[in-house]
C-alpha cells in the first residue's frame, strides 16, 4: 500500500497486523485494481463491436 493511505493505522478484523504489514494476497483486490479491470473490460467490449 502507498504511503498516503490509512493502511498503517487500521488493523483488519481477524488479524493482528496493520494493513501495511499484511501481504496483498490476504487483503484481496483494491478498489483501484477493480476499477482498472472494469475499464479494461469495457474497452475490450467496445473494440469487439
Amino acid at each position: 500500500m502507498g504511503k498516503l493511505t490509512f493502511g498503517p493505522v487500521f488493523i483488519v478484523d481477524g488479524f493482528e497486523k496493520v494493513m501495511n504489514e499484511m501481504p496483498a494476497e490476504k487483503l484481496g483486490k483494491t478498489h483501484r485494481q477493480k476499477a482498472i479491470l472494469e475499464a479494461i473490460n469495457k474497452i475490450q467490449q467496445i473494440q469487439n463491436k
